[in-house]
Order: C-alpha cells, then structure tokens, then sequence
C-alpha cells in the first residue's frame, strides 16, 4: 500500500515558531503569512493608533499558537520599512480582506517615517536591563549606534583601552588578574560590548585592584524610562518617527519572575506604559504578548503579585487575539497541501462517506458550515485527519497550546505523535487516518502539567487510570477520545455520546 506522504505534503513555510528577534527581517516568514479577517482586524487597530498617535500601551491576549507574534511581524515589517515587493505582495494579500486595514498600512508607508522596532524577551532578571539591553540591540542591527549613549559597559570598554593605551603596566597586570576569573581582555570585553552582566561584574571586582581601592562609578544614564525618551528625540534625526517596543512572551515572564524583586519590576512596566502613553510627536508604542491575562492565572500566581501588576494593567488596553473557528479550519486548509487525485477516491469510500455525513450532524458543524463548505474546508481540508480530529485539535490547542507544542507543531513538525511524522510513517487501510485519541497522544504532557488548571488535570488523572487499567487497544483509544471531549468541555458543541465515539 502506498504511503501516505505520497499523497499529503505539509507546507513547511506555516510552522508557527516565530522568534520575533530573530525573524524581524525575515522575507520568507512575511511571505507565509496567511492573513484571516480577525487577525486583520487587530492589524487594522494597531494601525490605526499609530495614524491617530492613540492607545499606545497594550497586551495582546490570545492562545499559544494562534499567530501572535506572526501577526506583530508583520506590524513590524509594515512600520519599519518602505515598500518593497516582499511588503507590496503582503499588502495586495491583506487588501482582498479588508482594503481598509491595506489603505492604512499604505499611508503610514507614505506619510509616516518609520519606526525602531525594539524586541524585549523577558529573560534578564533585571528589567530596567532588559528594556535597555533590548534598545541597544535595536540601534546597534539598525546601524545607529553614533546616538546610543555611554553606559556602565562602553566606559568599561573605553577605561580598558586607556590602560592599553596609556599605562602598560596597569594593563598588563590587568591582564593577570583575569586569569584568575578564567577570561582574557578579548573575552571580557567581548562580552563587555554585549552588554553582557557577568562581564561587568568581574570587570567591577577587578576596578578597585587596579586603581587603589577605588570603585567603579560612571555616573552614565541607564533609566530606561529617561533612555527610551532621549533616544527617541535623537531619532527624529535620522528620519524616524519614533519606537515600537514589543515584550514577546510575556507570559513566561510572568511565570518564571523572582518573587521577591517582581513590584520592582512592576514600577518599571508602569513607567515605561506612562512613557508611551505620553508620547507625542515622537511616538513610542508598547505592546505586551501573553496567552492569558493576569486574572486567569487564578491561584497560580502568588496574590501580592496579582496585586503588583494591577498597576500596569490599568494603563494598558487589552486586546483580545480571537480567531473565528472557520478562519482556524480555512488555515488547517492552507497547510496541508493535497498532491494527486487518489485522495479523493479515498475519501468517497463507502465507510469514509458515511463518516462525513454522520460527522456533519454534530452541533458544532452544523451551525457553522453548509453541508457543502463543511466537505470542502473541514472534510478535504483537514485531511487526512477526521472532522473530529480536527475539531479537538483546534480546542486543545486554544486551551492548553505552549510554544512547544501547539496546533501548528502537531500538524508540521515531524517528531513523535505529531500528525507530520504520522503522514510520513503511515501506509493506507480501509480505516480513517488521524483519529482523536492522537491529540491525547501529543499533548498529554501538558495535560499532566496543568496543575493551575484542575479541570483539565482531574480528567487526564480519570483518563490515565482507567487507561493503566484497559487491555484492548481499541478500547484505549476509546478512553483517550472521551478525555479530550471532556477537557474540551464543550457539551453543546460536542457531547460525549456513544453515536459521537463510534463516530470517532
């Protein structure tokens, strides 16, 4: 029997790993977006506060995997740059959704001078750092460095070339001492340029050996807040109209932050939203990304940290990245590519048909699809996973998704229990391919680490007992489609019903 990748390809160009820092100038990550109407809708928004100099604080809430940070880069992209073709041949995609949100991005590239993109990652434990470290990245890629002023590192690096310079033997023993740290000079300063901390910290320790005792004080500006303002103004100079700060994952900063300095870092947050929101002429905007605001994380999060960030949130408006269910089936469509007409030989056998028919008399096709768009966006779209499948795979995603695993990574990473190593793997038989006990499958690590969630966490518990103690493969695979419709928790859309079972 063939294979069945002979028939199926997945579009490697829609795997949904996107590292804005990374990506900012990625041609071929803009060329496979795949605009819907709600994510150009948000566009539009974001838009449209730059034209009107409005709401230039907020955080974008939406699930693991939904195309966040995708749709920020091409913000991004329209922001920072003039028409080019790669830009054009976005716009001309965007405007068969909404010629508004097109017309839009074509005046910011005709009537407004373009902006900074700074990326923050949230991974510095200091984040007055994070938020300077993310700016000088910006104006270093950018060629901008003759504005960026001194800091406690550049003056390292030019107390260091002085010694080389000027006083031989300060320099050579200099060079001694770092030995016993385990580095050179090339290395500490290296890593002095990087604005790296740890080298900062042993060229402080060093300092007072070789100049009496005397500690390391610069007095250089290293306030974000002050920072992001002058540099702005600096700007202007150099034909930009301003900064636009993204804070990716902010999400996981939250969860991994320190408890004891997080009201610390809250004040900065604060100061850095009242700075955009200030902002005139020259703009600055910050846009927060994170899967969840504060409010979900229920007991998850300490409560004096709940208390900490209310002060950030209220100057931030909250976006809500909502896809529509069929905009999220029209992108399972555009993914998985269809190579020959065998498929749909398949698909018209007698079980399969009947499969479809009894598939589409579940509330949540009917009341979303005519009989004909459901064959053609769920049925053909999804294949070769069932409409079931299907189904779960866009609910467990929203519900539980983390960026290393979510519907995009089901579908295209080639790596265990995943649907693309499955289509590698897999040769044709009477039965359907992809059933839904192989969303269980792939995701129940992160059912099992749900513990903030109980819901989603009891049911995997239930699931995993009963199946620890079933003996027929069949009757596993059974338990497994009846945890995720229960941590779906869908019962109008999907009942747990043995018709819906035999169906699955």
């Amino acid at each position: 029997m063939s294979q069945l990748k002979d028939f199926i390809e997945i579009d490697k160009k829609f795997q949904n790993s996107i590292n804005l820092q990374l990506d900012i100038d990625n041609r071929k990550k803009l060329n496979s977006y795949i605009p819907t109407r709600s994510s150009i809708n948000i566009l539009n928004g974001f838009l449209e506060n730059v034209i009107n100099n409005k709401e230039k604080a907020n955080i974008l809430i939406g699930p693991y995997g939904k195309g966040k940070s995708h749709l920020l880069l091409v913000l991004l992209a329209v922001l920072k740059e003039s028409e080019d073709k790669t830009t054009e041949k976005l716009l001309n995609k965007i405007e068969k959704i909404s010629d508004v949100t097109a017309n839009n991005a074509r005046l910011i590239h005709k009537e407004y001078k373009p902006f900074l993109p700074v990326i923050i990652s949230g991974t510095d434990r200091d984040l007055n750092h994070g938020f300077v470290l993310g700016l000088m990245e910006a104006l270093k890629k950018n060629d901008l460095m003759d504005i960026a002023p001194d800091s406690d590192y550049s003056k390292a690096v030019e107390v260091i070339e002085n010694w080389k310079n000027k006083y031989k033997k300060v320099y050579k023993e200099f060079e001694n001492i770092l030995t016993g740290y385990e580095t050179n000079v090339k290395e500490l300063e290296k890593s002095l340029k990087s604005m790296n901390r740890n080298g900062l910290e042993i060229f402080k320790k060093v300092y007072p050996e070789l100049t009496a005792g005397s500690e390391f004080r610069p007095m250089v500006q290293d306030n974000a807040m002050t920072l992001y303002r002058e540099i702005s103004i600096a700007l202007k100079e150099h034909g930009y109209g301003g900064i636009y700060i993204i804070f990716d994952e902010f999400s996981k900063y939250i969860e991994g932050h320190e408890r004891e300095t997080f009201a610390y870092d809250m004040k900065i947050l604060q100061d850095m939203c009242e700075l955009a929101n200030n902002s005139k002429e020259q703009q600055i905007h910050i846009t927060f990304v994170a899967h969840k605001s504060i409010k979900e994380y229920g007991n998850a999060l300490p409560q004096d940290m709940i208390n900490a960030f209310k002060g950030v949130e209220g100057r931030l408006k909250e976006i809500r990245f909502i896809v529509s269910a069929q905009n999220n089936y029209e992108l399972l469509q555009h993914v998985i590519k269809k190579k020959g007409t065998e498929y749909k030989a398949w698909l018209k056998e007698e079980n399969n048909s009947e499969i479809i028919k009894e598939s589409y008399k579940i509330p949540c096709f009917q009341s979303m699809f005519k009989f004909s768009d459901y064959q053609q966006i769920v049925v053909k779209g999804a294949f070769p996973m069932l409409p079931l499948t299907a189904y779960a795979l866009l609910n467990i995603s929203e519900k539980v998704a983390q960026n290393e695993r979510t519907l995009f990574t089901f579908i295209s990473k080639e790596e265990p229990k995943s649907m693309a190593q499955y289509v590698v793997e897999h040769t044709f038989n009477n039965e359907w391919i992809v059933t839904p006990d192989k969303i269980y499958d792939y995701f129940q690590n992160l059912f099992k680490k749900e513990i903030g969630n109980e819901r989603v966490h009891t049911e995997w518990l239930n699931a995993e007992y009963a199946i620890a103690k079933a003996k027929e493969t069949g009757k596993i695979r059974m338990l497994k489609t009846l945890a995720v419709i229960n941590i779906i928790n869908k019962f109008d859309e999907m009942p747990p019903t043995e018709e819906i079972l035999k169906i699955a």
